[in-house]
């Protein structure tokens, strides 16, 4: 339970609301937080009640308040104690996992007759801790009798000058809070990924009050499409690797420091100190920023292991937690000189010569030879390149919109760090011609590390360039753009931002974006397209549209697309990658470019046109999910697509909160939905529809939709969610889906993954994974294989009780219930873009 209690005037009063907002759209903190919100003065009075809709209702209600005289502490303390104890309290008392906090916030002094004794007494009895917080105060004793009394000194009181100081006071204190809470919550581990018969797997393991630790394992994939040996943990690789022989990178020109491929060293500290501090109403010593610097780099400058030794080395690799790993190596796009096929990327690249670059020594030695690169983002700060043959670190990148998130991992207790989200977003690689050359072109986003996308050229791994990125600082309401000098430029909302820096509607930069030759004028055009991000379900102010950037202009902004948000108490975003149909992938597509189909974090369904036919740019809604934040049917993941028996295009995805996967309740509504786009290849307006135009396929006796119905739909059980992007293969849709434990919620819930029919979407059978959350299915060579949370060896069973794969550690491998080929099928650039 988070309680912001304050009492402010003049700008004090603004600063607050500021930070308040910021703390509340935080994904990262609102995932493993419910807050609420009380006002004092002479007298007290509880806003917002402590619940998984608290965030939204506290954004909304914060702006609001007005300053009033008064800090009478004690009322405000009744009035939380008669709070926790009444029937509105949020404490469960099945939870012996469940953390409460109050935070109490003042600008003044307050007398203290009853308020340190009610926090002793919440504290002893409820368990419930108080910290504490001056802001533009030095406080008095009674602040720290407060702390003692809550248990929370000597980590409280603080005291905070500035609005950028309260910020980072409470978002410190809040992770502290999470990070001691979620221990039963075990993260989402990533599907392996398959290349050369091979397969990738990011783990990770939780430390409290320290960085996690990350790992990421090449494996041997057998010929029965079982898992072999280790071939190399690139984890290990890195632990036994000296900080000071890295190649850690950043872009810093602006501070005088040049670009190289280790320029993130105490060589260039004053400039890399003001960068990481810039925005934060502080200025720190050379001595912390030293520290940082070298615990990035890898040295145990805060002493986690509390042996007094703060120059020894610490597991270098962070957690790599939503970041999905793309394999780069030579270059092998299909090409084609078949006229008939003139509209498709192929033949565009046969026109370029993109031969010639496949057979030439434009990648630092022949292209054909060029080394096999794993490309990674981690939540130590970077993107890492690491050697598929061997593991090891090539480089690391630390992109320029990360720099400031970096003073996050400081704590204010000892022998500790945060662990934050850094590179969250999943690099996506594409070989693309400008400038009249091709060249390799990496892009990513933050994920929940920011609101901002970095590009590189990695044509030569060996020596990558910068290339542009861009960030949207929606608290001080600026946006920043840097290009490929390093050179950056600041525009404020308030000077009118020119349309080709309005970046200002990004939010987390969840949505890994699509690299594609749009049709442009009278030719084409490489562009990224991407969805505008998450916003926590609670701000209005960014994630509600789609952007397409110039790949060939340093990223600037060709359309910013605004999507419709409905009245349903969820602040709508596109944190979902959008799925583009282009000629490439099938036969069906009659034009340039790509037609778009992605869903919407209020489970709309929407058509975005890319193509040389009908109007550029031009979008239509098709079906309405009718997500609240009560049914909890919000969407997360890409839409997967097929053709279907009947020659239409479908479409798939399942619903599910993924930032509060614990909750329970009766109103919990998920579905897993399929339907049709009978107008594709061609793009057409269309009203919007609901599940009246689905049929209802839940029970295993339902009817199949019938030409004049959009689709079909299932229920899911009672407090379940999908956890995953659906697969698709042999005609089967596979839906990763997640029940929380309703006799204890401090220990994880259940996992299974059922396979449908793709035309019907009845249930062809239902396969237990045991505890954990699971990723989205890979089907691959008759295989499936699901990532799962926690750990464990087990047989798979079906429904029979028939052995039909196995678990082993956080890896399931099954068979799955054979369908039949399809007439049709949507293809993949790649394997990994299959989820």
């Amino acid at each position: 339970y988070v309680s912001s209690i304050g009492g402010d005037s003049g700008t004090r009063i603004a600063d607050a609301k500021k930070v308040i907002k910021k703390l509340v759209s935080s994904a990262d903190l609102t995932k493993g937080a419910n807050f609420g919100l009380m006002k004092w003065h002479s007298n007290a009075q509880m806003l917002v009640n402590v619940n998984s809709a608290g965030a939204s209702k506290i954004y909304n209600t914060v702006g609001s308040l007005y300053a009033s005289g008064g800090t009478n502490l004690d009322n405000a303390m009744r009035t939380a104690q008669s709070y926790f104890s009444g029937s509105s309290s949020p404490i469960n008392a099945n939870a012996s996992c469940q953390k409460n906090f109050l935070i109490v916030i003042s600008d003044g002094y307050w007398y203290d007759s009853v308020a340190s004794k009610i926090a002793e007494n919440l504290y002893k009895t409820k368990g419930i801790q108080t910290f504490v917080i001056g802001f533009h105060t030095g406080g008095n004793s009674n602040y720290t009798k407060l702390a003692k009394a809550g248990g929370t000194y000597p980590d409280s009181p603080l005291y905070s000058s500035n609005w950028q100081h309260l910020y980072e006071t409470l978002s410190s204190y809040i992770r502290q809070a999470i990070s001691s809470s979620l221990t039963f919550t075990a993260p989402v581990i990533m599907p392996g990924i398959s290349s050369s018969d091979h397969l990738f797997q990011s783990t990770f393991t939780y430390k409290k009050n320290h960085q996690w630790k990350g790992k990421l394992t090449k494996y041997k994939l057998k010929s029965d499409g079982t898992v072999g040996g280790s071939v190399w943990d690139a984890g290990k690789r890195l632990d036994s690797k000296s900080e000071s022989s890295r190649q850690i990178w950043t872009v810093a020109n602006n501070m005088g420091i040049s670009t190289s491929l280790n320029n993130f060293t105490t060589t260039n500290l004053s400039g890399l100190k003001n960068l990481i501090w810039e925005n934060s109403g502080k200025s720190p010593t050379d001595a912390e920023g030293t520290d940082l610097i070298n615990f990035v780099r890898g040295v145990d400058a805060y002493d986690e292991d509390a042996d007094n030794d703060t120059t020894e080395k610490r597991w270098k690799l962070g957690d790599i937690y939503h970041s999905r790993l793309a394999v780069v190596g030579a270059p092998n796009a299909n090409t084609t000189n078949d006229v008939n096929k003139a509209d498709t990327e192929a033949y565009y690249r046969y026109q370029k010569n993109y031969a010639n670059f496949k057979g030439g020594n434009r990648c630092g030695i022949g292209c054909p030879s060029r080394k096999e690169v794993v490309y990674v983002g981690a939540n130590d700060g970077m993107l890492h390149a690491f050697d598929s043959a061997t593991g090891a670190e090539l480089w690391a990148f630390i992109p320029p919109t990360m720099l400031q998130s970096l003073r996050s991992m400081v704590s204010a207790k000892a022998n500790s760090s945060h662990s934050i989200y850094g590179v969250d977003g999943s690099p996506v690689i594409k070989d693309i011609y400008y400038g009249n050359k091709w060249r390799t072109v990496l892009l990513a986003g933050m994920g929940r590390g920011g609101h901002g996308y970095f590009a590189l050229d990695v044509t030569n791994p060996n020596s990558p360039s910068f290339l542009f990125a861009f960030q949207n600082d929606a608290v001080n309401q600026q946006v920043y753009h840097w290009d490929d000098s390093g050179n950056r430029t600041d525009m404020g909302y308030a000077v009118n931002i020119v349309a080709e820096y309005d970046y200002s509607k990004l939010g987390e930069a969840w949505s890994t974006p699509t690299i594609m030759a749009m049709p442009y004028g009278s030719g084409r055009k490489w562009v990224a397209v991407f969805g505008a991000g998450y916003n926590g379900g609670v701000n209005t102010d960014y994630g509600s549209a789609v952007y397409v950037i110039d790949l060939e202009n340093k990223g600037k902004v060709l359309k910013k697309i605004d999507l419709t948000d409905v009245s349903n108490n969820i602040a709508n975003a596109v944190p979902a990658t959008l799925t583009a149909i282009t000629p490439d992938t099938t036969s069906k597509a009659k034009y340039q470019g790509a037609m778009f189909y992605f869903a919407d974090l209020e489970g709309k369904f929407w058509k975005l046109n890319l193509t040389n036919k009908g109007t550029l740019y031009e979008i239509t809604q098709f079906f309405n999910a009718e997500a609240t934040q009560e049914n909890d049917r919000m969407v997360f993941f890409q839409v997967t697509p097929s053709i279907g028996n009947d020659d239409n295009l479908w479409m798939y995805y399942g619903t599910g909160n993924q930032q509060k996967l614990q909750r329970m309740s009766s109103s919990i509504k998920n579905r897993i939905y399929g339907f049709k786009d009978v107008d594709f290849p061609k793009f057409k307006a269309v009203s919007s529809s609901t599940i009246t135009k689905l049929k209802d396929n839940t029970s295993t006796g339902g009817i199949c939709p019938t030409d004049a119905d959009l689709g079909w739909y299932v229920d899911l059980d009672a407090h379940e969610k999908v956890t995953g992007k659906l697969a698709l293969s042999n005609e089967t849709v596979f839906a990763s889906r997640y029940t929380p434990n309703n006799k204890n919620i401090c220990n994880p819930g259940d996992s299974k993954l059922t396979e449908h029919n793709f035309a019907c979407g009845n249930t062809l059978r239902g396969t237990k994974l045991g505890q954990g959350i699971a990723t989205g299915a890979v089907i691959h060579k008759g295989k499936i294989y699901v990532g799962i949370s926690g750990s464990g060896s087990e047989d798979i069973k079906d429904e029979k009780g028939n052995i039909i794969g196995s678990r082993k550690d956080n890896l399931i491998v099954f068979t799955p219930k054979k369908g039949s080929k399809g007439k049709g099928s949507v293809s993949y650039e790649s394997w990994r873009e299959v989820f």
